[in-house]
């Protein structure tokens, strides 16, 4: 029985890596705990001036981080990158609303390697740049 079984296996390896036909991925169906969410939340919120990746978030939630993208964006409904950057840029916003903080500085706390990535990608989120938004809100 058992070789068997074994030969079951082999056929059913080699099939799958010669064949052309694509297999679709799983559907999820689950989300993540609201444990965990919360716990997404917060660590994400404290670390946003640093760079932050896949396998690091997945390991906070002890996920594999194939897994953990996928049920990320089952319960967030955006990926983890996507989610980070508009937090990062929410940050920015509301930063830039205060007169105090230099365009560099607000730049480096939100996790932008430099002021010029951060102006590209604040202007494409939100269609000014961020000195013309401190004009417009200042």
């Amino acid at each position: 029985m058992a070789m068997d079984h074994l030969a079951q296996w082999l056929l059913l390896q080699v099939l799958s890596r010669h064949s052309t036909v694509q297999k679709t991925p799983p559907a999820v169906t689950g989300q993540l705990s609201m444990r965990y969410r919360r716990l997404l939340q917060a660590r994400i919120h404290q670390q946003l001036d640093q760079p932050l990746t896949l396998a690091e978030m997945a390991g906070w939630v002890n996920l594999s981080p194939y897994h953990f993208a996928r049920l990320f964006r089952a319960t967030f409904g955006c990926a983890p990158y996507q989610y980070v950057q508009e937090q990062r840029l929410t940050r920015a916003r509301d930063l830039l609303r205060q007169p105090g903080h230099k365009i560099t500085a607000i730049a480096l706390a939100c996790g932008f390697n430099d002021s010029s990535q951060f102006s590209r990608t604040f202007k494409a989120r939100f269609g000014v740049t961020p000195s013309a938004y401190r004009g417009f809100v200042g």
